[in-house]
């Protein structure tokens, strides 16, 4: 178990801080916090694949580090619709695009209010401390991989029960290892920690 991460202020860039901290440990500590059980099974692919339509979405990405502000977002984030994310980790250098892990999906208007894809990932950004700090799963991962997580986005402007399928089906194929809400049934229970 990693150590307790000291409280941060949220002016002092504290999930870069967290990021340092977990990077400060020793080989042994730091293995227990970075090795994850990745679920690959090709039944769930066959199962939980995803509606054609998702596969053709035109998918955005920003490096999370560096979108740190709303106007920052919108600027990378501009329509009013809402849509799905992903957040994924990745080094800086990959060979032929690996590594590259899906962490954590998610969607906009889940509730019917079309609540835009911008509004919902603002929850997300690095000065949102407080209410990343809320979520500890989502706490954990920005700070373990601070500067090598990524932003992936799609618009889709469909009612919220299609994004609510679309999120769990997503779930069961991508076998996200931060999320935990939206799997699918047959996978509920065999879900690792994160």
């Amino acid at each position: 178990m990693p150590p307790k991460l000291a409280t941060f202020d949220p002016l002092d860039a504290p999930l870069w801080e967290g990021y340092e901290l977990y990077q400060s440990m020793g080989n042994s500590v730091r293995a227990d916090s970075y090795q994850h059980l990745f679920w690959v099974d090709p039944k769930h692919w066959q199962r939980h694949k995803p509606p054609e339509w998702v596969f053709r979405l035109k998918w955005r990405a920003y490096q999370y580090s560096t979108i740190d502000t709303v106007a920052k977002l919108r600027a990378v984030a501009k329509r009013n619709v809402p849509g799905i994310y992903i957040f994924s980790v990745r080094p800086d250098r990959r060979v032929r695009g690996f590594p590259c892990y899906a962490l954590y999906v998610g969607i906009s208007n889940a509730t019917g209010t079309r609540r835009p894809l911008w509004r919902r990932l603002a929850k997300y950004l690095p000065r949102r401390i407080s209410a990343i700090r809320k979520r500890r799963n989502i706490h954990r991962m920005t700070c373990l991989y601070f500067p090598f997580l990524w932003v992936h986005f799609a618009y889709v402007d469909r009612p919220s029960n299609i994004l609510i399928e679309v999120e769990k089906k997503l779930h069961g194929y991508l076998a996200p290892p931060v999320a935990d809400a939206a799997y699918p049934v047959d996978m509920k229970p065999h879900k690792p920690a994160f």
